[in-house]
């Protein structure tokens, strides 16, 4: 397949949520929408975001939150899942902390506005939370160990969500994994090349029959070091889950997986993050001898789709390559990592991590 037509192929594989940019909102106009729609009067900054324009509104009394204007291809069913999650999780989440959807005057949860090109676009206000990214500091195994524990929290709360969510064409679904096999050719020539196209054919190869027969529900499926905050104390703590935006329906271990894979480090033991990670998962919530076979080929897939999806998406987004290409270099180095380890080998470590006891 020449260039040309490989580019056709990404560009019908990313769709219209992935494949073109947002409409842009100023920030004076996202503060005119704050006061108008929900009643809150406040200074507008903007945010980063990868399908969402996403605002912080600093409104009176040092109350600050978070407003976000969905992109125009995205349904108006999804953004009702995802503010029905996030009701679920406030009742339901173990005690975790997640935005929560702030009400306008008659009651509604979100609004329309429309793009552009008189596209419905929903607007929703959920409440800031304050903390460090993960990304800003150096993770003790004390603190990789709770991440661990809150992912298990997070699916444990999400399990029993009753709202179904909708089919999803999302790029960055387990499901797509295959699919992603035109953006080798964005990277000939890469030293990452090679892990990469090996990360898909493994997956293809373990994961895709098997996949089916793993335990399975809504997951979170975007808990990358961008989207879990932590404490300015020490030791430091979880204290918040950020961004619900890219939720879907797969395998239980898919959100731990992703938990972990941007947390490998060059070294001797280059899993010494992720087995503290695994272990405080399944200490919460016990994973079955098949899970951890498998939980290897999910990471290096997980990390294989950061660096397709994101080095397209920063060619064809050069204004937003920066937010685009935030997690491609832990990705690349967690790829590499994970390639010079046999599969064995990995294996044991995640099993010796529960302890011996493996369901």
């Amino acid at each position: 397949m020449s260039i040309a037509g490989a580019n056709d192929e990404v560009k019908t594989l990313m769709g219209s949520l992935l494949g073109q940019g947002t409409g842009r909102v100023s920030s004076d106009e996202a503060a005119e929408i704050a006061r108008d729609m929900f009643d809150v009067e406040g200074v507008a900054r903007p945010l980063g975001g990868e399908r969402d324009e996403n605002f912080r509104i600093d409104a009176a009394g040092g109350v600050s939150y978070v407003l976000k204007i969905s992109h125009p291809a995205e349904d108006l069913i999804d953004t009702e899942f995802q503010v029905a999650a996030l009701a679920h999780l406030a009742r339901d989440g173990a005690g975790l902390v997640v935005p929560q959807p702030v009400s306008r005057p008659d009651g509604r949860l979100f609004g329309l506005i429309e793009s552009k090109d008189g596209e419905p676009r929903a607007v929703r206000l959920l409440t800031y939370l304050s903390g460090e990214l993960l990304h800003t500091v150096t993770p003790s195994p004390e603190l990789m160990r709770e991440i661990g524990n809150v992912t298990a929290r997070l699916d444990s709360g999400l399990s029993g969500l009753e709202v179904t969510r909708p089919a999803t064409g999302l790029l960055w679904d387990f499901a797509n994994v295959t699919r992603l096999r035109p953006l080798l050719k964005h990277i000939e020539g890469d030293d990452i090349a090679s892990p990469a196209a090996g990360a898909i054919s493994a997956f293809e190869e373990h994961v895709v029959e098997t996949g089916p027969l793993l335990r399975s529900q809504i997951l979170h499926n975007d808990l990358n070091p961008h989207n879990i905050l932590v404490s300015a104390d020490a030791p430091r703590r979880v204290s918040g889950i950020l961004d619900f935006g890219d939720m879907i329906h797969g395998p239980l271990i898919g959100d731990l997986a992703i938990a972990c894979c941007y947390h490998l480090e060059p070294g001797d033991n280059p899993l010494a993050g992720v087995a503290a990670c695994v272990g405080g998962y399944h200490q919460y919530l016990p994973l079955c001898e098949k899970e951890l076979e498998l939980l290897p080929y999910f990471m290096a897939a997980r990390q294989a789709m950061t660096v397709l999806i994101t080095e397209w998406r920063a060619r064809e987004n050069p204004e937003n390559r920066d937010y685009i290409l935030r997690n491609n270099a832990s990705a690349r180095t967690g790829l590499q990592e994970l390639a010079r380890l046999s599969r064995n080998q990995a294996q044991d470590l995640l099993v010796s991590a529960c302890e011996g006891s493996v369901q």
